[in-house]
């Protein structure tokens, strides 16, 4: 017989290095787009053309894509935004897999929908580790 666990055994030490993880190698992904904007700045794209140019724009498409710039790679705030992203990815995959949502009302799964759907979850880090369940799971704390 297959062993079925009723509740998935989650180790939050493995979810808090796979964050690390994830933030370093957004860290990356952030310094590699800062060297390959100077890289273009270094060219002097565009300037003294004689004529309208688009090359500094499409030295720059790579990296912001024609998303807003408030959530582009070489925006400001862009890490935080990402951070914030792996965090509630992290805690809808704690809730799910551990089983602690079916122990949620209706209320508090609500609150944790929207505190996801909006980033707005605490960071997954290892005081999270150290609180208990009843004070996490009731609602989202602030962040």
């Amino acid at each position: 017989m297959e062993n079925a666990e009723i509740i998935p055994s989650l180790s939050m030490e493995a979810l808090i290095a796979r964050r690390e993880a994830a933030l370093a190698a957004l860290r990356k992904i952030r310094d590699a787009v800062a060297e390959f904007e100077a890289n273009g700045e270094t060219l002097k794209l565009g300037e003294d053309y004689g004529h309208h140019s688009r090359a500094g724009s499409k030295w720059t498409e790579p990296v912001c894509g024609g998303r807003s710039w408030e959530h582009a790679v070489n925006g400001l705030g862009w890490f935080e935004w990402a951070s914030k992203n792996v965090d509630s990815a992290l805690w809808e995959h704690l809730l799910a897999l551990s089983g602690l949502r079916t122990f949620l009302d209706a209320e508090a799964k609500k609150d944790w929908d929207e505190a996801i759907e909006k980033n707005k979850t605490p960071e997954l880090t290892a005081p999270v580790k150290a609180c208990t369940a009843r004070s996490w799971i009731r609602a989202p704390p602030n962040s």
